[in-house]
């Protein structure tokens, strides 16, 4: 899964005129396939996947925003808005995490289910 997201951004980055994609996208796509399939391996239904691939999408975010902020602040990357940056990243980031989970979460179940494809 991780592989396919980096292939599919690098596509995108190299098709596309802009800034490109990030360090920490690419961060976040490499570590969340291989949290979700952690966690796939660990739970498979009910509250338990729920959690655990919403836990997935805040720790593949927030080792996102770890690695994006060493970029920005130790080679010193737009080191002149860090401050503004991180004050809206340090929320962005964790709840766009959760977010992602729970809309995996709630697309396993509707895919998982035959009967709900009627």
């Amino acid at each position: 899964m991780g592989i396919s997201g980096l292939i599919t951004a690098f596509i995108g980055q190299t098709l596309t005129e802009g800034p490109g994609t990030g360090t920490g996208a690419y961060t976040s796509l490499v570590c969340t396939g291989v949290l979700m399939d952690f966690t796939l391996y660990f739970a498979n239904t009910g509250w338990k996947l729920y959690t655990g691939l919403m836990v997935s999408g805040l720790i593949a975010n927030l080792i996102a925003l770890y690695v994006r902020s060493g970029f920005k602040s130790f080679l010193k990357i737009n080191i002149f808005d860090f401050n503004t940056w991180f004050q809206t990243a340090a929320f962005t980031y964790p709840i766009c995490g959760l977010l992602a989970g729970l809309l995996c979460a709630l697309l396993v179940f509707k895919l998982k289910n035959p009967s709900n494809n009627r």
